[in-house]
C-alpha cells in the first residue's frame, strides 16, 4: 500500500525522541555533561519553584493594575499599591480596595459606560501570564539556554506556573461570574461556551506539550540525564498542576463535586494522570 509523505513524516514526528527533532541540536550535546552536580540543580530548583510561583502572581495583578491605572481608575497614585495579603498572597487582589470590592470595581466601570475598559483591565492579567509562558516555552524549545542548566531551570518553572495559571483560567474560571473572564463575558455579552469550548482544547494540547515535548526538551537543555531526578520532575510538574491549579481553584475540597468547577476539576485531574503516566513511561525507556 502506498503512504503519503504527509503519513511518513507524521508518523516519524510521533515516533522520534523530542529533543532530535530540532536539527540544530547534535547528538553529542544532548549527553554532554554540564558540570552541575544534581543537588546543587534540585537546590535551585526549589529556589526557581518558590520565585516562579510568586512571579506568577504578582505580574498577573500588577497586570491589573498597571491597565486600570492607566485609564484613571485605579484609586492609587501607584498602580503597585495593590492589596497583597499575607506572605503567601493567596488572597493579592490588584482591584480589591477597602472601600469597593473587585466585583463592584468592574460592575461601578461597566454602569458608567466603560465596558472596554473593563474588558482591556480584566484582560491585562491573564494575558501577562499567557505572554511569559509562550515566551519561556520558545526559550527553552528554540535551544536559547542551551548549556546554561541554572538559565534552564528558572525559565522552565517560569513557564510551569504561568501556564498553570492559563490552565486554571481554561479550565475552571469561565463559567465563575466573579472572575477575569467571568467579567470579560459580562461586559462583552459573550455566551461562556464560546470561549470554554477553544480555550479547553488549546490548554489541552497545551499540556500534552508540556508532558510530552517542552518536559525532555528541558532535560536536554539544562543536561539532566538521571532517571529519578528526572522522574521527580515530572511528578513536581504534575503535583503543581494538579493540586495548587486544579483540585484547590475546583472547589473539590470543598465539598463543590456537583458544580460545573468540580466536574472540570475532575476531568482536569485524569488528563493530567494519563500526561503525567505517558511522560513516566517516556522518561523510563530514555533512560533505561
Amino acid at each position: 500500500m502506498h503512504t503519503s509523505p504527509f503519513v511518513s513524516h507524521l508518523a516519524d514526528f510521533l515516533t522520534t525522541d523530542p529533543v532530535n527533532r530540532c536539527g540544530r541540536v547534535s547528538e553529542a550535546s544532548q549527553t554532554a555533561a554540564t558540570g552541575v552536580a544534581p543537588l546543587a540543580l534540585a537546590l535551585f530548583t526549589l529556589v526557581s519553584v518558590i520565585i516562579a510561583r510568586y512571579s506568577a502572581i504578582l505580574f498577573h495583578e500588577w497586570s491589573h493594575s498597571t491597565m486600570a491605572w492607566f485609564f484613571g481608575v485605579f484609586p492609587a497614585a501607584n498602580p503597585l499599591a495593590i492589596h497583597y495579603g499575607d506572605w503567601t498572597l493567596l488572597e493579592a487582589n490588584a482591584l480589591a480596595f477597602s472601600h469597593m470590592s473587585e466585583t463592584a470595581f468592574y460592575t461601578s466601570l461597566m454602569q458608567n459606560g466603560m465596558n472596554l475598559q473593563a474588558v482591556t483591565i480584566a484582560m491585562a492579567g491573564p494575558s501577562m501570564n499567557i505572554l511569559l509562558a509562550i515566551l519561556c516555552f520558545a526559550v527553552i524549545w528554540c535551544s536559547f539556554t542551551k548549556g546554561h542548566p541554572f538559565a534552564a531551570t528558572f525559565v522552565f518553572w517560569v513557564f510551569v506556573f504561568n501556564f498553570g495559571a492559563v490552565w486554571a483560567f481554561a479550565l475552571l474560571r469561565v463559567f465563575s461570574i466573579h472572575s477575569d473572564i467571568g467579567y470579560i463575558e459580562t461586559a462583552t455579552g459573550v455566551p461562556p461556551l464560546i470561549i470554554f469550548v477553544p480555550a479547553v482544547l488549546i490548554v489541552v494540547a497545551a499540556v500534552g506539550l508540556l508532558f510530552l515535548l517542552l518536559i525532555p526538551r528541558y532535560f536536554q537543555q539544562a543536561g539532566i540525564t538521571g532517571k529519578r531526578l528526572k522522574q521527580a520532575i515530572v511528578v513536581l510538574v504534575f503535583l503543581i498542576l494538579w493540586l495548587y491549579y486544579t483540585i484547590l481553584p475546583s472547589g473539590i475540597l470543598d465539598d463543590g463535586t456537583g458544580t460545573i468547577n468540580g466536574v472540570m476539576g475532575v476531568t482536569g485531574s485524569l488528563i493530567l494522570v494519563i500526561c503525567v503516566f505517558m511522560a513516566g513511561k517516556r522518561v523510563s525507556a530514555a533512560s533505561g
